[in-house]
C-alpha cells in the first residue's frame, strides 16, 4: 500500500473523523432540542396568556347585569389589555352582534385545524375561538382571541441563528481538539513504532517500553514483547543449528576433498581407486542423510499436514523398525524386546522411522550384551511408546535438551548416522501426529519415547477381534 493509502486509512486519520462525526451528529441534535423546547415553551406561554385572559372575561361579562353596564364592561376590558399588547379579544353575541373588539367583526380562517385572526390593520395572528355562557346581559357569546405570534417567529429565528453559529464554531473546534488529541494520544504507537522498526537480528534483546502508556496498549507491547522473546529464541537457535550443521558437513566434506586430491595424487591401480571412491561414497552418503533429515525438520517446523496416516498397530511397526537395526544389534551383541500392544492413526514409514532412531540411540549406549526394550501401552486416549535401555545415567541437565538439534552431549547425540538430528526427527513426527516426546534416566536406566493419539475404544476393540 502506498503512502497516500496509508495516510487515507491511517488511524490518526479515522479517529479524528469518528470524533468530527460524532460532534456533526450530536451539536446539530442538541441544538434542534433545544430550539423545538423553546419553541414548545414561547408557545405554550401564548396559550397560558391567552387562557387567563378567557377567564378575565369571563368573569367580567358574569358581572354585566344589563345594558347600562356595557360600557362600563367596554371600558375595564380596554384596561384590561393594557400591558398585552400582543393580544387582541373581540366579544360576540349568540345573534352575531360585535359587543367588543373594533368597529367590526375580523375576519378569521381555520387553516389544518389553526383558526388565523386578521386584525384591522392586516396583521395576521394566532387565533383562540371560546363559548361563553355567562350573565344575563350576555347569556351566550362567543369570545375570539387572537395573538400576534410575530415576536415570537423572530426570537426563534434569532435563536436558529445564534445555533447554527454555534454549532459550526463548535464543529470548529471539535475538529481542532480531535487532531490535537488523536495526536497525542497516538503519540505512544508512534513511539513504540519506532522501537519497532529499531529492531534488527542484532539487537532481539531490546524490548519494548510500556512505561506510560495504556491498559490496552500495554497488553499489546507485552505480548509483542513475547512474540519477540520467540523470535529471538529461535533466531539464536537458528544461528547455532547452522553453525552446528556447517561444522557436521565441513569434516565429511574435508575428508572428501582430501580424499580424491590423495587420490590423485599419483597414479593408482584400481582397487586402490575403488577403495578411495568407496571411503568418499561414505561421506557423502553421511552428508545426504543429514540433508535430507534437515529439509524433513524443515517441512515439520513449517507444519506441513500430515499424510499417510494408517490404523496401525505399534508393536509390529516396531518390530518391523528394529529389524532394520538387526546387524547393529548381533554386533553389539544386545537383544530387542517388544512388549505391548495398541493401535493409532498415524503414518507408519514415520512411525518406523522414529522407532528406527530410538533404538538406533539406545543401541549406543547399551552395554554390550544387555537387552533392550520397546514398550507400547496405551493409557486413555494416548499410546505411549517407550525405549528402554541400561547404561551410563543421562545428566538432569541436559534431559530437557535432548530432543533439540544438534545438542552438545555424548548421551543426547543419535540417529543412524549420528549427526545429532536423531530424537530432533522423533520429536518432529510426534508433534506432526500431535502427540509429545519424554526422556528420563535414573540408576542406570534410560527410558526415552513418544505418545501418539489412539484410536477409539470400540475401532481397536473391532480389529482386535
Amino acid at each position: 500500500m502506498n503512502k497516500v493509502a496509508r495516510a487515507r486509512y491511517s488511524l490518526a486519520a479515522r479517529l479524528t473523523l469518528g470524533l468530527v462525526l460524532v460532534a456533526v451528529l450530536v451539536i446539530p441534535a442538541v441544538g434542534s432540542i433545544l430550539y423545538w423546547a423553546l419553541a414548545r415553551q414561547l408557545e405554550a406561554a401564548e396559550v397560558k396568556e391567552v387562557q387567563g385572559m378567557v377567564e378575565v372575561v369571563r368573569h367580567v361579562l358574569d358581572k354585566a347585569q344589563g345594558p347600562e353596564d356595557l360600557a362600563g364592561l367596554r371600558q375595564h376590558l380596554d384596561d384590561m389589555l393594557i400591558g398585552h399588547e400582543r393580544l387582541r379579544i373581540w366579544v360576540i353575541s349568540a345573534e352575531g352582534a360585535l359587543l367588543y373588539g373594533g368597529p367590526s367583526r375580523p375576519k378569521t380562517q381555520i387553516v389544518d385545524g389553526i383558526l388565523t385572526v386578521w386584525r384591522d390593520d392586516g396583521v395576521p395572528l394566532r387565533g383562540h375561538s371560546v363559548t361563553l355562557d355567562v350573565g344575563p346581559l350576555v347569556p351566550r357569546a362567543n369570545l375570539l382571541a387572537g395573538y400576534d405570534s410575530r415576536e415570537r417567529y423572530r426570537l426563534l429565528a434569532d435563536y436558529r441563528q445564534v445555533t447554527l453559529t454555534v454549532s459550526a464554531i463548535g464543529l470548529l473546534f471539535t475538529v481542532a481538539l480531535s487532531v490535537a488529541v488523536t495526536r497525542r494520544g497516538l503519540r505512544p504507537i508512534v513511539r513504540l513504532s519506532q522501537e519497532a522498526a529499531a529492531l534488527t537480528p542484532d539487537n532481539l534483546s531490546m524490548r519494548l517500553d510500556s512505561e506510560g502508556i495504556a491498559y490496552e496498549l500495554g497488553a499489546l507491547v507485552d505480548a509483542f514483547n513475547r512474540a519477540l522473546g520467540r523470535v529471538e529464541a529461535a533466531y539464536h537457535q537458528l544461528d547455532a543449528f547452522n553453525a552446528d550443521v556447517a561444522h557436521e558437513l565441513r569434516t565429511p566434506l574435508a575428508s572428501a576433498v582430501i580424499g580424491i586430491e590423495v587420490a590423485l595424487a599419483r597414479p593408482r591401480s584400481s582397487e586402490e581407486l575403488t577403495q578411495s571412491l568407496r571411503e568418499t561414497l561414505e561421506g557423502l552418503t553421511s552428508m545426504s542423510s543429514m540433508v535430507n533429515d534437515m529439509l524433513f525438520l524443515a517441512r515439520a517446523d513449517r507444519d506441513a499436514p500430515l499424510d499417510g496416516a494408517e490404523e496401525i498397530e505399534l508393536a509390529r511397526h516396531s518390530q518391523i523398525a528394529a529389524a532394520g537395526l538387526s546387524g547393529t544389534l548381533s554386533e553389539r551383541d544386545q537383544a530387542l524386546v517388544v512388549t505391548g500392544s495398541a493401535w493409532a492413526s498415524a503414518n507408519p514409514a514415520l512411525v518406523q522411522r522414529a522407532v528406527a532412531n530410538l533404538v538406533a540411540n539406545a543401541t549406543r549406549f547399551a552395554p554390550t550384551g544387555s537387552t533392550i526394550e520397546v514398550d507400547v501401552d496405551q493409557r486413555g486416549p494416548w499410546v505411549y511408546l517407550t525405549v528402554r535401555n541400561h547404561g551410563e545415567t543421562i545428566a538432569a541437565s541436559l534431559l530437557p535438551r535432548m530432543f533439540e538439534r544438534l545438542v552438545r552431549g555424548d548421551a543426547a547425540r543419535s540417529g543412524e548416522s549420528h549427526h545429532g538430528l536423531g530424537l530432533a526427527i522423533v520429536h518432529a513426527v510426534a508433534r506432526l501426529h500431535g502427540g509429545t516426546t519424554f526422556a528420563s534416566s535414573a540408576d542406570g536406566v534410560t527410558e526415552v519415547g513418544f505418545s501418539l493419539p489412539a484410536l477409539k475404544c470400540d475401532d481397536q476393540h473391532d480389529m482386535d477381534r
